[in-house]
Order: C-alpha cells, then sequence, then structure tokens
C-alpha cells in the first residue's frame, strides 16, 4: 500500500511540474516586434497603417497617439513591414529578422508625399485647340 500511494504522489508531482512549466516554455517560442512612426521632425505619427508580412497571415496594427505598434508573439523567422498614412510616402521594410524570446524595435522615419500639381489660371488654355 505504501509502495501505490508513493507512486500516485511521484505522478502527480510529475504531472504538476509539467503542467506548470509547459505554459512558460511554449512563451519562449516567439518574438516581439516593436515600432515607432515618426515625421521628418522627429514628432510622432498616430494613425499609421503598419502591416506586418511573413509566417502565417499579414498581421495590421494602426499606431497609437505616440505613434507605437506592437505585434507579439510572432514565430520566428524574417518579415517584411509596410508603414502607410495618407500624406506620406509608403515606407517598406523587406528584411526584419524576429528571434525567439527577443523584442525587436524599428524606428520609422515618414516623409510627406510629393504631389504634382498643374494648376490652370486660364480655361481656355486647357482647352485642346484642333487647329494645332
Amino acid at each position: 500500500m505504501t509502495t501505490r500511494v508513493l507512486s500516485t504522489i511521484v505522478f502527480a508531482l510529475a504531472f504538476l511540474v509539467l503542467a506548470v512549466f509547459q505554459p512558460a516554455h511554449a512563451q519562449l517560442q516567439s518574438g516581439n516586434l516593436f515600432v515607432y512612426v515618426t515625421d521628418e521632425s522627429a514628432q510622432a505619427l498616430p494613425g499609421v497603417t503598419v502591416t506586418v508580412t511573413g509566417e502565417g497571415a499579414p498581421q495590421v496594427q494602426v499606431t497609437n497617439a505616440a505613434g507605437q505598434a506592437r505585434f507579439l508573439g510572432l514565430a520566428p523567422g524574417t518579415y517584411s513591414l509596410k508603414a502607410e498614412l495618407e500624406g506620406y510616402s509608403t515606407l517598406n521594410y523587406p528584411s526584419i529578422d524576429i528571434e525567439v524570446g527577443r523584442n525587436t524595435s524599428i524606428e520609422v522615419t515618414m516623409s510627406p508625399a510629393i504631389e504634382d500639381v498643374i494648376t490652370i489660371e486660364d480655361p481656355s488654355e486647357a482647352t485642346p485647340d484642333p487647329t494645332r
């Protein structure tokens, strides 16, 4: 009877140890990506759509008031990042390595988009002249 009780206790302790340490082991199978987006004057840019593509489906976050976006629990591997905001040039980072148990930080500086604007002051100039 004593052997049976001792075996049960050992089995219960082994099960408890495995149950407690399994979640900690699972957490170490991923990494995190922290993105900080500013404009050219180093001011935080809220509302930037940040897309991370790599292992699994693309993940999308929008930067908060401090210009930050977080991607937690990414599988290890190489990812690409795209940052988009209306009025700014889209930025692409094609190769960001995520490692197990590590936090990776990326600082993104966005520049205003350059657009060509043509202003026609005399409407007659906009009408094609068939005689020319």
